[in-house]
């Protein structure tokens, strides 16, 4: 055995008495031999004997004994340079692991189960607040720990000593201060014939560390978005005060349930399979994005709610933190700005109509005075008895001017009808048609020319019919005031409509007016603002609200030479308003 590698001081003494009493033994019988030898030689020869022949094996013993002694001195000395460096080996490991249990922190400590007595280094003495020379106990230890974990740990310290095994746990302690501090303790219990005999353990002072989860928790109960982290397997593992605040379980209730419990019925089926898609390619994904989402409360009921998700990496697997919102507040305050726009914008059709009632008269009066007029002529035709042929054609153009008034009064109708809007897919050229028949009288009191550019094969657009054709005809009759104080022959309007970059429709409406300076293309949009005399400043504004709740958007530029052109341009039927305004 290589008393080096063992490190044992006590072996290499014991090992070199047993060496030195072997070798005196040895000397002594060499002694003897070399004495009975001396003793038993008699001369042969008459002759007087040689010194060799006379000393030889006083000789002999003598270099033996030198011989045997510097052996004994060289191996002294071999045991000795070999303790020494054990020993400095020792002492070099014994400081490397006082250096590393004082930087990591770590209390150790040794405890006598079956004296009572705890042995504790410098750091675990510190940690408790032990002075030197105090004698610890399991008790005197016990009473360091906080009033509310003392019985808990008295208790695992108890199957400690019974079971024997492995000990893991953490707990608070109190100084005598009355600072508290978190402990985390990990240790063994050794026994001797079944018997626990001592335990051994380290404490670390892990205070930070609860401070820091007990911050992060206070932020995950203040957080006012609901927050439910979903395992691999879609169970939910946490959640906060907001998810039982906004789906009506407790907390305790939530966890271990599979997420579709907060899933509506009607959606139900097709989650799982969503998620197992999502969990295959995980990523973040912010909240409003995607389809509209509902969530299910405890009683049954509904709920409108926005979900952000966000896959987390751990030792323990993939998990998704999900942060969901309630909107129902705020689906309601939009629906009330909705109810309110539409107020605004029926308020401004009104208003409009009111402006163009001369020119609505005249497109009612002239059906109206046809139809009397070929009424009359009939009832003279058949008093005279005249061709019923001429009679049926007269009827004829009775029943058409009359179709031609109920058109003016449905298209009446509908601007000033209060209503709620849909949105339907809708053929723009029809709207433009719809608009200038309705001004048609209007324009031509005004002596404006219309020139229409229609692209053919226009896609479809989705909107609210009378919505539309209220901005078109604001633009229109704007573009007849701008040029009211210009010459006849240059009052020229020109209404085009062409298929949108990307894919929508696109409308713009030019005029020969005043045009607008560079520095007003973005204020005559805002409420009350206005360049007419007489203007209230809302037609614009509501026309730019109507517009961005279709998904489009509503400008203004200054045309090169006279006048200025009113843009506008909606999405397809087939594109969403978030998609059109990305």
């Amino acid at each position: 055995m290589d008393l080096k590698k063992t490190g044992d001081p006590a072996g290499y003494a014991r090992a070199t008495a047993g060496l030195s009493r072997l070798v005196w033994l040895w000397l002594a019988a060499s002694c003897l031999i070399v004495s009975a030898a001396a003793g038993s030689s008699k001369p042969e020869d008459v002759g007087q004997p040689t010194f060799w022949e006379t000393n030889r094996w006083f000789v002999i013993g003598g270099a033996a004994i030198c011989i045997v002694e510097a052996l004994l001195i060289t191996a002294l000395l071999i045991n000795r340079s070999r303790r020494h460096r054990a020993e400095e080996e020792l002492r070099d490991s014994e400081h490397r692991m006082s250096l590393a249990v004082s930087a990591t922190g770590l209390g150790v400590w040794v405890w006598d189960i079956v004296r009572d007595e705890i042995w504790m280094t410098e750091e675990g003495r510190a940690l408790f607040d032990f002075r030197r020379s105090d004698r610890i106990d399991l008790e005197r230890f016990l009473q360091a720990v906080h009033p509310v974990d003392r019985e808990s740990v008295r208790e695992s310290t108890a199957r400690l000593v019974s079971d024997g095994g492995e000990y893991e746990r953490e707990y608070r302690i109190m100084r005598p201060d009355g600072q508290i501090r978190w402990v985390a303790c990990r240790g063994r219990v050794e026994s001797r014939d079944g018997t626990p005999v001592r335990a051994l353990a380290v404490s670390l002072d892990i205070t930070r560390r609860k401070v820091a989860e007990e911050r992060s928790q206070l932020v995950v109960e203040a957080t006012p978005s609901a927050l439910l982290m979903v395992n691999s397997d879609g169970r939910i593992t946490l959640g906060n005060a907001a998810a039982e605040k906004i789906f009506g379980y407790s907390r305790q209730e939530l966890i271990g349930q599979p997420v579709e419990t907060l899933v509506p019925e009607r959606f139900r089926g097709e989650h799982p399979g969503n998620r197992g898609r999502y969990l295959t390619h995980p990523e973040v994904r912010e909240m409003g994005a995607g389809r509209e989402h509902f969530g299910r409360r405890k009683d049954g009921s509904e709920v409108p709610i926005e979900i952000g998700w966000n896959p987390i990496e751990t030792p323990d697997g993939l998990f998704v933190l999900a942060s969901v919102v309630d909107v129902t507040q705020r689906r309601q305050a939009e629906l009330e700005a909705e109810s309110h726009r539409n107020e605004l914008a029926h308020l401004s059709r009104v208003t409009m109509l009111g402006e163009l009632s001369g020119s609505l008269a005249h497109e009612l009066n002239q059906p109206l005075t046809s139809i009397l007029s070929n009424a009359q002529a009939a009832q003279r035709f058949l008093a005279q008895g005249g061709n019923l042929d001429e009679v049926g054609e007269i009827l004829k153009d009775i029943v058409a001017e009359d179709r031609h008034a109920g058109e003016v009064i449905q298209r009446l109708r509908l601007l000033l009808k209060k209503g709620e809007v849909r949105h339907d897919p809708l053929d723009m050229s029809e709207v433009v048609q719809d608009v200038l028949r309705l001004v048609r009288s209007d324009l031509v009191n005004q002596g404006v020319a219309v020139a229409t550019e229609i692209a053919s094969h226009l896609p479809a657009v989705r909107g609210d019919r009378v919505q539309l054709q209220q901005v078109l005809l604001n633009l229109v009759m704007n573009g007849c005031d701008a040029m009211a104080g210009s010459l006849a022959v240059d009052r020229a309007l020109v209404v085009r409509a062409e298929a949108a970059d990307g894919d929508g429709v696109h409308v713009s409406v030019s005029d020969n007016g005043s045009g607008i300076p560079d520095d007003q293309t973005e204020r005559i949009f805002d409420p009350f603002f206005t360049t007419k005399a007489h203007g209230m400043g809302l037609g614009l504004a509501v026309c730019r609200t109507i517009i961005t709740a279709h998904g489009g958007r509503l400008w203004a530029v200054g045309n090169d030479g006279r006048g200025a052109t009113l843009h506008f341009a909606v999405p397809a039927a087939g594109r969403s308003a978030a998609q059109a305004a990305s």
